[in-house]
């Protein structure tokens, strides 16, 4: 007969894993903002066949474990407002859900420039400590890819905005909130799913793929770049034995390795080094990373440039964490986080593919006063991931980081993505039928025809060109400026605020504004232009052409000083573009050139960087490039 002691301790451990499988998807959570006037699936799991209810404004709503534990309950549409407490009970586990908002998500995706973090733009410092705006929350979906539809997000949760947590918001998403708050008092989501350097085909599944677009499919991919994913995946198993894709080394958001005595699992590692450079290449998963310190009053930690993402522990307790490879981390450890004699500083690094690990110089970072090569470290794998440049492949990221949250309702879509398209003129030019695809795959499986995508043009970047021509960066805003022949979409026009040495600006806040304008038009009513003026129509005037436009709202405006026109190139039937002249009359453009006698096409703005393109709208917002001719 078992003691009474070891019999509860026995209770207690099974009531620990019971609790443990109880949960919902990480989507819904405290702090959670929740689409308003919509039906709400709360889905969570427990154990096979469990009887749970939702309890939500003093009413019960009852529901059913499957055979797997899986179980949805749906909660009523609910107006804007907050905040509410949602409980969820079963007859041995509970759970409690507070200061949740109905308001708007939105959801934001694409790669690094909808993933850049506040703290790396423009004005960051100031328009920090001024976010105070409670009703604006985030949550970051970590990079994760998958070779078949996951039912659950690889983790992240909700934070509320602060100057505390501000700065890891993304920027453009932040201002678009901003935006839409200015002028309506309804809560925002922002449901950020963005990776950086990924291309379009990544977040699109691969039935759409094989069926519209084969040349771009997972199949074709593979076989193009001789890549077997199962085979890489055994390879790597192999290599680290009874690691695979679920980190080893977290347990409910919480670090099993803290004081781990398994010193044959550790092995030495260079913190100033990426771990590829000291024999762990085609290493890419979580990789933790520990030494000891001594110290007996607050202390920094200058820990530099991580790729790609981290979560820092002193002693057991989170004192940091940072997403993003560019990002310098420097954290502050209080005197009461440490003890006496050694302190542990467990890393958990996140990389997704390519480089991994600490990589800033040994001379610029360290702990306190002593620089990180003064101390011994140790690494250990805790998860593999199998897709080296796992962000090109087609069709895994969507499977890992839209795939499961499909079933959570949004209110519409920002994207900013289409660099890592721009890389030829065939891709640039397929990319407006892969953008359509996308856009209505994820309305087939939001199941909402209507829902609105706003997305952001490509800014200029890199040097203008000498004479004209065509570049694979204007075929692509092209691309993206046919889209919006589909309904409830909008475009973000920034030919004007890019950098020519950085392809990621760092005035967001222009963007952000700009991508609000046709949600503020479409979705919140308002009166106001959707977005940049297009190019209506145009005639041949002797030889001159006469361009109109449309979407001027008060009227056009020349951004320079003698009222010169500049950025348009004419041709004549030879197809021979040179630079024109051009100026704006009654609201109109006339195009012309001394070395064009008789004028058969125009274009605008049409390179890489049409940085002296200063045509604009009396609202401040860019004409939108284009160009007259059809040649593909």
């Amino acid at each position: 007969m078992l003691k009474p002691i070891i019999l509860f301790l026995l209770l207690i451990g099974f009531y620990n894993v019971v609790d443990a499988q109880f949960r919902t998807k990480k989507t819904f959570s405290s702090h959670a903002v929740l689409q308003r006037n919509a039906v709400i699936p709360i889905t969570g799991w427990g154990a096979p066949g469990e009887k749970v209810k939702v309890i939500f404004n003093r009413k019960e709503y009852p529901g059913t474990a499957d055979q797997q534990g899986r179980w949805t309950i749906d909660i009523p549409p609910t107006p804007a407002g907050g905040p509410h407490t949602i409980e969820i009970k079963s007859a041995d586990n509970g759970l409690t859900y507070k200061d949740i908002y109905f308001g708007d998500v939105w959801l934001c995706s694409g790669q690094s420039n909808m993933e850049w973090v506040l703290q790396n733009t423009e004005n960051a410092e100031e328009e920090i400590s001024r976010a105070k705006d409670g009703k604006i929350r985030h949550f970051k979906v970590p990079h994760a890819n998958e070779l078949k539809p996951a039912q659950e997000l690889p983790g992240g949760e909700w934070q509320v905005l602060s100057p505390e947590t501000a700065g890891q918001f993304t920027a453009v998403g932040y201002y678009f909130a901003q935006s839409i708050r200015a002028h309506n008092d309804v809560p925002i989501g922002l449901l950020n799913s963005s990776w950086g350097g990924s291309r379009i085909e990544p977040w699109m599944n691969n039935q759409v793929l094989s069926k519209k677009h084969p040349e771009y499919s997972l199949k074709s991919y593979q076989k193009k770049n001789n890549i077997d994913l199962e085979g890489r995946k055994k390879a790597l198993q192999d290599k680290f034995p009874g690691v695979d894709e679920n980190d080893q080394g977290m347990d409910d958001q919480m670090p099993k390795w803290v004081n781990n005595k398994e010193a044959e699992k550790w092995k030495k590692i260079d913190p100033s080094e990426l771990w590829e450079n000291q024999g762990y290449d085609g290493l890419d998963g979580v990789i933790y990373y520990r030494t000891y310190f001594e110290a007996d009053e607050d202390i920094d930690l200058h820990l530099g440039t991580i790729d790609d993402s981290d979560m820092t522990w002193v002693n057991g307790q989170l004192v940091g964490q940072t997403n993003g490879y560019n990002v310098h981390r420097i954290y502050r450890v209080s005197e009461d986080k440490l003890r006496d004699g050694k302190n542990e500083l467990l890393i958990r690094i996140h990389d997704t593919g390519g480089g991994g690990g600490m990589y800033t110089s040994k001379f610029a970072t360290g702990i306190g006063d002593k620089a990180l090569t003064d101390f011994d470290w140790e690494m250990r794998v805790g998860a593999l991931q199998v897709n080296n440049l796992s962000n090109q492949i087609p069709n895994l990221i969507y499977n890992a980081m839209i795939h499961p949250i499909i079933d959570f309702p949004i209110k519409g879509i920002i994207w900013y993505q289409g660099e890592s398209n721009a890389g030829n003129l065939e891709s640039a030019y397929d990319y407006r039928y892969l953008l359509k695809s996308l856009i209505g795959q994820w309305r087939t499986e939001w199941n909402n025809p209507e829902l609105p995508f706003y997305y952001v043009q490509l800014a200029n970047f890199r040097q203008p060109m000498k004479e004209p021509g065509t570049d694979a960066w204007a075929v692509i805003r092209e691309s993206m400026t046919e889209v919006l022949e589909l309904p409830n979409t909008g475009q973000a026009v920034i030919i004007d605020i890019g950098e020519a040495n950085d392809i990621h600006p760092r005035n967001k806040k222009d963007v952000g504004y700009r991508l609000a304008l046709p949600a503020r038009n479409q979705v919140y009513d308002e009166d106001v232009v959707p977005g940049s003026p297009m190019y209506a129509d145009h005639q041949v005037v002797g030889n001159h052409m006469l361009i109109e436009f449309q979407q001027v709202g008060d009227g056009l405006m020349v951004k320079d000083r003698y009222g010169y026109v500049k950025g348009f190139s004419i041709a004549g039937e030879d197809g021979q573009y040179v630079w024109a002249k051009a100026k704006l009359e009654n609201g109109k453009v006339m195009v012309w050139s001394e070395k064009v006698t008789n004028p058969v096409s125009v274009r605008y703005a049409w390179e890489i960087n049409p940085f002296d393109a200063n045509l604009f709208s009396l609202d401040g917002l860019p004409v939108t490039p284009f160009r007259t001719d059809d040649q593909k």
